[in-house]
């Protein structure tokens, strides 16, 4: 009875493990987190970024973030989305880290983690995104995919990779989110910039509608 037991439970463990698909969460010199513009007025030394990875270096790029917190005060935190499959609809928060003094690896890559994730299958091709902001995890799971969301939210910065897809590792690999896996996030930096107010996003839609109204005048 004893060894059945204990057969079963070997197995679902194994079941379990080979449920999570396993990536390894970091960046590299061909995918730095930058500051662009705008910038909270402390932060302005930093600025400049952009995600073109032309002049990259392997000591950084314009905007590579060096520190943690920022000279504003604030911390970012580097946060991995993922859904099961290729839809892109649904993705949720699977692990999140502050980028506080020991989260950096160098200026603009963060430390590397490997984290198996739960409701990905190793071996298939699964959506992800990465999220950089203030806020990351603090007001719910989902996946915020713009500046006009995360203003909407509160936050006060905020920068994504946007959808990519990979296939995660099996229960013995951990492919990288940017070279491994047959990821689709392409050379290119991620840049966060401060998040306007919510009013200004009304102000911009008002101005466009305004627009639209004068030329159909015209």
């Amino acid at each position: 009875m004893k060894k059945t037991l204990l057969t079963l439970a070997l197995v679902t463990a194994s079941v379990a493990a080979f449920a999570q698909g396993k990536v390894s969460f970091g960046n590299d010199s061909n995918h730095y987190f930058v500051l662009g513009n705008p910038v909270l007025g402390a932060d302005l030394a930093l600025g400049g970024g952009v995600s073109s990875t032309a002049g990259n270096t392997v000591s950084g790029a314009t905007g590579a973030i060096p520190v943690g917190p920022l000279p504003s005060g604030v911390t970012l935190i580097a946060a991995l989305y993922a859904g099961n499959g290729t839809a892109g609809n649904n993705l949720t928060l699977a692990t999140s880290y502050v980028l506080d003094a020991t989260g950096w690896l160098t200026t603009g890559r963060m430390v590397t983690h490997g984290i198996a994730v739960a409701g990905l299958t190793g071996g298939q091709i699964d959506t992800l995104a990465v999220v950089i902001s203030d806020r990351v995890g603090a007001i719910g799971s989902a996946y915020v995919p713009d500046l006009a969301s995360a203003a909407a939210l509160g936050y006060q910065y905020f920068g994504t990779s946007g959808l990519f897809q990979m296939t995660p590792g099996t229960s013995l690999t951990y492919p990288s989110v940017v070279t491994g896996g047959g990821t689709t996030w392409g050379p290119a930096n991620l840049v966060i910039t401060s998040v306007p107010e919510p009013s200004t996003f009304a102000l911009a839609g008002l101005g466009a509608a305004a627009m639209l109204i004068f030329r159909r005048r015209k």
